[in-house]
């Protein structure tokens, strides 16, 4: 049986990947406006690599925005590359993190287990009700331990 431990995993603020997005956006409709509509109406040499390298680059924006996640308070969120564990992400709010991650939310909230009561007689005959609460709070490790 190995130690597993909680690594904290890097991720960015959603407002900046965001931001980076649409500016990327922004640039592929002007690659793919200007390549459509020629100034002098005329095609140019470099047009047509000039266009498909516009749509790959859209794609691999819409690629990225595959990384988008939120995380609410009192959550995580476990982060996997390909199944194996890569860290785990605390941040409230908005969040980006690499695409190819899975990502796994993890409520951290407590968690209250109430047991009815139960009626017994103590050694000398006395009756006594016991009843249990279990209050536990999830400890976020990799959910592929040994």
């Amino acid at each position: 049986m190995s130690k597993s431990s909680e690594r904290v995993a890097s991720t960015l603020s959603g407002w900046t990947a965001l931001l980076g997005l649409l500016l990327m956006a922004a640039v592929c409709f002007f690659l793919i406006y200007g390549t459509i509509h020629q100034v002098d109406g005329n095609a140019q040499i470099g047009s047509i690599p000039r266009f498909i390298g516009s749509v790959l680059l859209t794609l691999f924006g819409v690629f990225l925005a595959i990384g988008f996640f939120t995380l609410q308070p009192n959550q995580s969120a476990v982060l996997l590359l390909f199944g194996s564990y890569h860290g785990t992400a605390k941040d409230t709010g908005l969040r980006w993190a690499n695409p190819l991650l899975t990502k796994k939310k993890v409520s951290l909230r407590a968690h209250n287990l109430n047991g009815d009561k139960l009626k017994v007689n103590d050694k000398v005959g006395n009756p006594v009700e016991i009843a249990v609460v279990v209050v536990w709070r999830p400890f976020c490790v990799s959910p592929l331990t040994d």
